[in-house]
């Protein structure tokens, strides 16, 4: 194995531990305060490492591995759903504030 194979799949495997240890705490997270846009940062980084696992495991060139790339974008999406779940959630707890704030300066004259 050449330096720059071992080097490759050394930041690889520390790229693999990282999103698994960022995984963990956005669990970690979720778990004190229930927010399920952590769940989901939480997921999408787990999934980031199992994929990075798996090019370690396979051993062969990036490019030749195409369908290994969908696990990463199936992260991405959860992500993007991610957020945009917080966004209509936020979006109905600010209306129905504003609707009780309406029905209050109507009964007050």
């Amino acid at each position: 194995m050449s330096l720059i194979a071992g080097l490759g799949n050394f930041l690889c495997g520390a790229n693999m531990l990282a999103s698994m240890l960022v995984s963990f705490f956005f669990f970690r997270f979720y778990l004190r305060n229930r927010d399920r846009l952590l769940c989901f940062f939480g997921w999408a980084f787990l999934l980031m490492g199992i994929e990075r696992w798996a090019l370690l495991v396979l051993h062969s060139p990036v490019q030749e591995q195409g369908e290994i790339y969908i696990v990463r974008l199936v992260a991405y999406l959860l992500i993007i759903y991610g957020i945009i779940d917080k966004n209509k959630k936020k979006g109905l707890r600010d209306s129905s504030i504003k609707t009780s704030q309406a029905k209050g300066n109507e009964t007050n004259p």
